[in-house]
């Protein structure tokens, strides 16, 4: 399966190359729900982080809170990234293992007719 792939400088900035308020948070974050309206819902989503100068703390949680709050399991795989996304990517990271460990409860339900969580 190829993965969607978004480029974070599409909403950066255009002078300062950062991604820095709500409102381009909420614009990333809109894209993926368009991408994942129709198509599986656990689809992964590449992260383009290529171009990007730097991330506000605001963008970060403002991204990582819509994206959550959508509802949707995407997986938001982090790609081309660099010093200026660090803590963004950690944050990620930790909602990639997140995903993982809720999609293996699952399969181990299914498997052995446990509840996910059980």
């Amino acid at each position: 399966m190829i993965p969607f792939r978004l480029p974070l400088q599409d909403f950066a900035d255009p002078a300062s190359h950062c991604l820095e308020t709500r409102e381009q948070a909420g614009r990333a974050v809109a894209a993926i729900a368009a991408i994942a309206i129709g198509n599986d819902p656990r689809r992964w989503v590449e992260l383009d982080f290529s171009g990007i100068a730097g991330i506000s703390p605001e963008f970060a949680e403002e991204f990582l809170r819509l994206a959550d709050a959508a509802g949707t399991d995407i997986w938001l795989v982090p790609s081309h990234y660099g010093s200026p996304s660090t803590a963004l990517i950690i944050a990620l990271k930790d909602r990639l293992q997140r995903l993982r460990d809720k999609e293996w409860d699952r399969a181990c339900g299914r498997c052995c007719g446990l509840k996910a969580g059980s």
